[in-house]
């Protein structure tokens, strides 16, 4: 078996106003017989006029949870390792930065503790993001 990458999103389900849910399977068969290695859950603004109408490029947050030993696709080199479900509170901070020299561009980021922040979580069956 060789280790390869195949992208897929996977809807959110809304439980309550302010909670999503998403059932990921951990393994495919089939042809390939695939196994998950990692997921990336990313949060970005919906809508950014409700900021400022004339954002180019809405940056969103990305978290990586990566289950097996391989590196997920983007990765800083380092983990924050889990046993056991993960219960986390991230915070994030909106930044709106202006380009002058570039045409006036405008850019929402959303930023966190670590861009990207990547778990190595392992045997984890419950992620919860708060």
């Amino acid at each position: 078996s060789v280790p390869g990458f195949h992208y897929t999103t996977y809807p959110l389900s809304i439980r309550q106003s302010n909670q999503v849910e998403v059932s990921v399977p951990k393994e495919g068969g089939g042809k390939c017989d695939w196994k998950l290695s990692n997921i990336t859950f990313e949060v970005k603004l919906k809508d950014t006029s409700t900021i400022a109408p004339l954002i180019e490029k809405n940056f969103g947050f990305d978290t990586t949870f990566v289950i097996d030993g391989n590196a997920p696709q983007v990765f800083d080199g380092g983990y924050l390792k889990i046993s056991g479900d993960l219960h986390e509170k991230i915070i994030l901070f909106p930044l709106l930065r202006k380009r002058f020299f570039s045409g006036n561009a405008n850019s929402f980021y959303l930023i966190g503790k670590d861009d990207p922040l990547t778990y190595k979580t392992g045997m984890a069956k419950n992620i919860n993001l708060t």
